[in-house]
């Protein structure tokens, strides 16, 4: 099982984050089948993710381009949207949401752990 965990301020979040309350090794990840919906900001960009079930740190990264996202190697919670932004003066390599959208790669310990067990 995994404890997903959220502490905030009023509307702000101060820390997230989840405890597996077995070895990693022993947990029973699934595929992570995470959906990611990309809009246009004033001076960047919003990446809204979802998965279904329980993602482990997952990093997100670009093929070509180069970014700093506001957050990075973390725990998705079931079901449970998180936001994600770049600054367009944090974003070097991308012209355009399009070109955002088709250079994002996303990998986590669910993409890891579920191949192994094929």
């Amino acid at each position: 099982y995994a404890l997903c965990y959220t502490f905030r301020r009023g509307e702000e979040v101060l820390a997230h984050g989840s405890k597996l309350f077995v070895e990693q090794k022993d947990y029973a990840f699934e595929r992570a089948d995470i959906h990611v919906d990309v809009r246009r900001m004033a001076d960047g960009y919003r990446l809204k993710l979802v998965s279904p079930c329980y993602v482990k740190a997952l990093c997100l990264d670009l093929t070509e381009g180069d970014a700093i996202f506001s957050d990075n190697f973390f725990d998705l919670e079931p079901g449970v949207p998180y936001a994600v932004t770049v600054r367009d003066r944090d974003l070097k390599g991308v012209s355009d949401l399009d070109g955002l959208k088709s250079q994002l790669t996303m990998l986590c310990v669910n993409d890891v752990a579920f191949s192994e067990k094929l």
